[in-house]
């Protein structure tokens, strides 16, 4: 069976050619996806720079909710600080070393990082000498060109020191940290209660247990880390940056691999279908369906395979771009890596091998199953059928897709968030995939309105033929531009939406003249705020912090945590913002009181006046009642909070908003940002750009994988019309004629793929548009439908009409085939 395989390919190499390349472009896709996702789920190696201290106590990196399972663990933004009461109580146990950190924006001439600064002992560190002054690990060095004797910029917002790095510590493996001596310390704006983590060495602990019931008694949040666990909270900031990866990951890998199934299936399910007739010649003679579907299986595998392990390697170079360029647009945190290692890489290869091969296999089998199984005196006739009917299943599985696909649509409608969003973008793809399934059913009909009038012309009449005589093939060409038209339409408008939107509240909900932004890792320090408020014109601030809170929920029987973007605010609320109160009040905003985007509150079903337990950002838990809901989530965040209810971690604010109406504000302010490096000065605020890099760059490569299968597909169902075109030429038929019928055939396709693909994407468009926006109808811009009805017709006619052209060219006697 292979031996034969093997021949079938090398005979019909040149036509497999083009669906090899598109199964290597996949294998890019998946790989790409599967890389990060492993790179988000592996844990982090121990430490390398811990290698003294025996255990560490400190917060936890992760939180799981009651009665929850693995996959409902959200990985923790903030770090928990150790109090002075648990300090005494440990020390009562052990010999204890305080460990103090500080975040810290790291600039040099070749780039800038967020970084952990410490002034480590020599008894907590390895084998590094004592006083060696200013150390970098070697992962900064590498990746900022740091050398001994480099000048290196530590910045907050509001102070920055340069420094000269007098050695470089660890591996590549290491977290990116700084560590300075104490005094340097201390000149940073270290605070000495800021404590994140005890040291401690086994040989002066008793008693364990002890330890760890005084330690349960004073912070049962805390827990103790074994040497082995020490990387994961040493590299807690790159931890944070592997859940943010998990999640790109899996948002765009779930839609490359689903797309990327489905156009090898419909690729391989049109070369398939073009042997129909060899296969029922097979099942005449004698061949069983065991055989027949075990051929299309080698035939489909051997490309599939062998395409994925040419495309496995690029992914690596693309995976590595991807994660290089996240990190330089802020979405990613420094020390974030791509996975090392055969082990962990080993499922994302594998994986991707699998995939493609089974989606190459998958859509062999699609097309030869209805001679494999028919009756061997019957396939050949079957087989020599001018029209294969569809099968009935498709109306029942299409019309579910599409109904599920049309329901989600609606998600923004009632959930004003990006979660809506994302629901607009997954209804989409749902809806094109339901369009694709009865779209062979749908097309007789569709050819029969459109031509009927026409059909006293030739090249009409020869059209409708043409389109009736195989439906199937003209579905599988017209759904991989349907989906995407109307997936892609859908997602670059979203993002349109969504940041119209965002602008728009953040615009609104401002309403003092002007705010100070820490653009610099680790907030505003206490002397900039007190200078601005020494400024001219200035009455009040209002300081703020950008943090996330976690709320339990059960969804059906399954205990899960929905993260919350939140901004923790104090000061006079209300005469700096206006978040859009639809109910209760914000004049009483202290203590511990929450409030909540109204969409927010009525899916976790929270009122006014009520209760519900929270969690911080590093994972205490507090109970909060709501005094308030507002409209203005998408700019100013879901919830709001107190300042100070973010006592447990370091919740520096990172954000003042001036109040006060004075003319002077442009002036001081520019003499402020002289003093003060590492703030940003703004009138108008700005909303964050990140995700939506994040976004369009998956999306353009979903696009740039569909324009290749939709140019492959058209080439490919061109080409299986050899024979046709040859006994059209030899009836008489004029080659012009012809190539006029291959035009018609050419403007109905793209102009139902288009009509198709642009009414899936209004649905969720038009919900976006009316739950983020408010207007009725759908905000599509015009550049985007000029543009997609340009790239169509461009590809559409050159797929299509070169291929033709040259089987036009040579001998009709030569092209066709012998039964013929």
């Amino acid at each position: 069976m292979w031996q034969l395989a093997l021949a079938n390919i090398r005979q019909n190499w040149f036509r497999l050619l083009g669906v090899w390349f598109t199964l290597v472009v996949a294998a890019v896709l998946i790989g790409t996806a599967l890389l990060m996702l492993v790179s988000g789920l592996i844990q982090p190696k121990s430490s390398t720079l811990l290698t003294r201290a025996d255990a560490i106590i400190a917060g936890p990196s992760t939180l799981r909710p009651e009665g929850g399972d693995f996959s409902s663990v959200v990985r923790l933004a903030e770090q928990q600080l150790v109090t002075g009461e648990t300090i005494r109580a440990a020390k009562a146990h052990a010999t204890v070393q305080e460990i103090r950190t500080l975040d810290r924006t790291l600039s040099t001439d070749r780039g800038t990082a967020t970084v952990q600064v410490t002034d480590w002992p020599s008894s907590v560190f390895g084998d590094f000498p004592a006083g060696a002054g200013v150390s970098v690990t070697a992962p900064l060095a590498k990746d900022l060109g740091i050398s001994v004797g480099s000048p290196i910029q530590l910045s907050s917002g509001g102070s920055s020191t340069t420094l000269r790095v007098d050695s470089v510590l660890g591996d590549e493996s290491s977290a990116p940290w700084v560590i300075v001596p104490d005094h340097t310390f201390t000149e940073l704006g270290a605070h000495p209660t800021r404590v994140t983590a005890l040291a401690i060495s086994e040989t002066s602990v008793t008693d364990f247990a002890a330890l760890d019931d005084a330690i349960e008694a004073s912070q049962p949040e805390l827990r103790r880390y074994s040497p082995k666990e020490f990387g994961t909270w040493e590299r807690r900031e790159a931890t944070a940056g592997q859940q943010i990866l998990l999640a790109i990951a899996t948002s765009f890998g779930g839609f490359a691999v689903l797309i990327s199934v489905f156009v090898v299936g419909v690729l391989l399910s049109l070369s398939v279908a073009a042997r129909r007739r060899e296969f029922a010649v097979c099942r005449a003679i004698g061949a069983s369906p065991a055989m027949l579907m075990k051929l299309v299986s080698v035939e489909g595998l051997i490309p599939g395979v062998s395409a994925a392990v040419v495309g496995v390697w690029p992914a690596f170079t693309v995976s590595r771009w991807a994660l290089a360029s996240a990190v330089s647009h802020g979405v990613l945190p420094a020390g974030t890596q791509l996975a090392n290692g055969i082990v962990p890489l080993a499922p994302a290869v594998l994986g991707t091998i699998v995939l493609v091969g089974c989606a190459a296999v998958g859509g062999s089998l699609m097309s030869v199953l209805g001679v494999a199984f028919a009756d061997p005196a019957e396939a050949l006739r079957e087989a020599r059928a001018t029209s294969q009917k569809p099968g009935a299943w498709r109306v029942a599985t299409g019309s579910v897709l599409f109904l599920i696909g049309a329901c989600s649509a609606t998600l923004p409608l009632f959930l004003h968030t990006e979660v809506g969003a994302a629901g607009a973008g997954s209804a989409a793809l749902l809806m094109c995939l339901g369009c694709a399934i009865w779209l062979p059913l749908g097309v007789i009909p569709l050819a029969r309105v459109v031509f009927r009038p026409l059909r006293q012309q030739r090249v009409a009449w020869l059209t409708e033929q043409n389109l009736l005589a195989a439906p199937s093939r003209l579905a599988g060409v017209i759904s991989p531009i349907v989906m995407a038209i109307g997936f892609g339409v859908t997602m670059l408008c979203n993002q349109t939406i969504l940041s119209e939107a965002k602008d728009t509240q953040l615009t609104e909900t401002v309403i003092a003249p002007a705010s100070v932004s820490a653009a610099a890792a680790g907030g505003l320090s206490e002397s900039a705020i007190q200078d601005l408020r020494a400024l001219p014109g200035v009455s009040d601030i209002v300081t703020a912090r950008s943090t996330v809170l976690y709320h339990a929920l059960r969804i059906i029987d399954d205990a899960d945590f929905t993260t919350l973007p939140a901004v923790g605010v104090t000061g006079p609320l209300t005469a700096a913002l206006d978040v859009g109160v639809s109910s209760g009040s914000l004049s009483e905003f202290h203590g511990p009181v929450i409030a909540l985007d109204e969409s927010v509150a009525a899916a976790l079903r929270l009122n006014v006046g009520e209760e519900a337990q929270f969690y911080r950002g590093d994972g205490t838990p507090v109970t909060l009642r709501v005094v308030a809901t507002y409209s203005r989530g998408l700019g100013i965040g879901q919830a709001l909070i107190p300042l100070d209810v973010l006592h447990t971690f370091d919740a520096s604010p990172n954000q003042a908003i001036l109040v006060g109406d004075s003319p002077d504000f442009p002036g001081s302010l520019v003499e402020f940002a002289r003093l003060h490096p590492g703030v940003v000065l703004t009138t108008q605020p700005a909303s964050e750009s990140g995700a939506s890099w994040v976004n369009l760059a998956g999306l353009a490569a979903i696009i740039l994988f569909l324009v290749i299968g939709v140019a492959n597909s058209m080439i490919l169902a061109t080409r299986t019309r050899r024979s046709e075109f040859s006994l059209l030429q030899l009836l008489g038929i004029p080659r012009s004629t012809i190539v006029a019928t291959l035009c018609a055939e050419v403007i109905f396709t793209a102009f139902l793929a288009l009509i198709l693909g642009f009414l899936i994407a209004a649905l969720p468009i038009g919900a976006m548009s009316w739950g983020f926006l408010g207007q009725p109808y759908p905000l599509i811009p015009t550049p985007v439908i000029l543009t997609g009805i340009v790239a169509v017709l461009g590809l559409v006619t050159a797929a299509v009409l070169i291929p033709a052209l040259g089987i036009l060219r040579l001998p009709a006697i030569s092209v066709a085939g012998v039964h013929d």
